[in-house]
């Protein structure tokens, strides 16, 4: 319980509790700063992640949200105040509404940078008050408020249902996101305390900034072993399906774009030199 302070909170997980508000954290005319920290599993009726109240900004980078149940706001219930949140993936929260953010007041305004929020209960977002700005995030049903830049695609979790939420080879959110995200000042790492902003060669740059572009959500994806799976759901294996891929982005760029020279014959015989299981 954060009563009119500034805390900074720095690599923690709050797991397995429960309270009428605020099952993980809940702010009260406070601006904590959290970073690199885990929310799963907690309980509330309002707001299982965080609640934020009286006035609160928090600052909230490379967290993630998951496995919440409440009334309203499984990630994220805010009533007055106006936190930042980036670069978090809220997945697998469950709420009557607002499966991961709820704005209950007019005095509630949050904007959300380079984000994750997929596969929580619908709506992602409720706004019964208030303003939600959304830039540069996937969000599963979509975003038609303020913002821009959104997606609306699976993101690719590695596993989801077991509680994975890093991001696949081929994920719409790689290289997708803000580096001019405001959250992102001074920021190096990701939750897993690996360098944030990495290129994937096999991924096309759809973000702001210039290369390396981070990627959506909590987790920075590290790369492959296997950049030649390369079709658009890649399964462990360079096979027939690699090669249409490869044809179909002959000449341009894309994810069979093995020596970021455009797709041509050099990333055909890579291809075919790899051919098979990836090791």
């Amino acid at each position: 319980y954060n009563s009119l302070s500034d805390a900074t909170v720095i690599d923690c997980q709050f797991s397995g509790n429960s309270a009428f508000s605020g099952g993980g954290m809940y702010n009260g005319g406070s601006s904590p700063t959290v970073t690199d920290c885990r929310f799963d599993g907690n309980t509330a009726d309002l707001g299982a992640g965080i609640r934020n109240a009286g006035g609160s900004s928090p600052a909230v980078t490379n967290c993630t949200f998951s496995g919440h149940a409440a009334s309203f706001g499984g990630g994220m219930y805010t009533s007055v105040g106006s936190p930042t949140i980036t670069n978090c993936t809220f997945s697998g929260n469950t709420a009557v509404s607002g499966g991961a953010i709820y704005n209950s007041t007019s005095q509630s305004n949050v904007t959300v940078t380079n984000s994750v929020l997929w596969g929580d209960s619908p709506p992602e977002i409720f706004v019964e008050a208030g303003t939600t700005t959304v830039t540069y995030s996937n969000v599963d049903g979509g975003w038609p408020g303020p913002g821009g830049n959104n997606i609306e695609t699976d993101p690719l979790f590695v596993d989801a249902g077991g509680g994975n939420l890093r991001l696949s080879p081929g994920s719409p959110g790689i290289d997708a996101a803000d580096n001019t995200a405001p959250g992102l000042v001074g920021v190096t790492t990701d939750l897993d305390a690996n360098p944030r902003f990495i290129d994937d060669p096999a991924t096309q740059d759809t973000g702001n900034g210039t290369a390396p572009v981070v990627d959506m959500g909590a987790y920075e994806f590290q790369g492959t072993s296997c950049p030649w799976d390369c079709e658009s759901t890649p399964n462990g294996n360079i096979g027939i399906n690699d090669f249409l891929e490869l044809l179909a982005q002959w000449g341009g760029p894309g994810s069979c774009d093995f020596d970021s020279g455009g797709v041509g014959i050099n990333d055909f015989l890579a291809l075919l030199a790899n051919w098979g299981p990836c090791s």
